[in-house]
């Protein structure tokens, strides 16, 4: 069976001073992972562009807000699990001015979500540091 970490365990050996083998679907993930931070342009209306630093889930979401255009997206159109509200807040505490339209939900279970929308000019200028 393959390693599924560098210097990881494997599942047919179990955990280490584990008797027990685990399900080959339980992978832990690498820690300590470095992550690089990206750099972005925001240009809002009647403001001077600035440039912003985001890594990780964030820079993440903004990626995906710059490719939904003016469209937006909500949490149905991102991997199931992800909590956008947080990820929205932090882009927002970064200055990235983005607008929530309220929508109703169709069906039995029936309510309202909301919908994110860039109100701003973003664009990706690169890794700050390694590109």
């Amino acid at each position: 069976m393959k390693d599924f970490a560098p210097g990881g365990w494997r599942a047919d050996q179990g955990l280490p001073g584990s008797s027990r083998t685990l399900d080959a679907r339980i992978v832990s993930q690498p820690r300590n992972r470095r992550q690089t931070a990206k750099r972005y342009r925001i240009a809002s209306i009647g403001e001077a562009p600035r440039d912003i630093q985001l890594s990780g889930r964030p820079a993440w979401l903004l990626e995906e807000l710059i490719r939904a255009g003016s469209t937006g997206l909500t949490a149905a159109d991102l991997p199931a699990g992800l909590r956008v509200s947080g990820f929205v807040m932090k882009l927002r505490r970064a200055g990235v001015p983005i607008d929530t339209l309220t929508e109703a939900n169709e069906g039995v279970y029936g309510g309202h979500h909301g919908r994110y929308r860039l109100a701003c000019r973003a664009e990706r200028l690169g890794n700050s540091g390694h590109d």
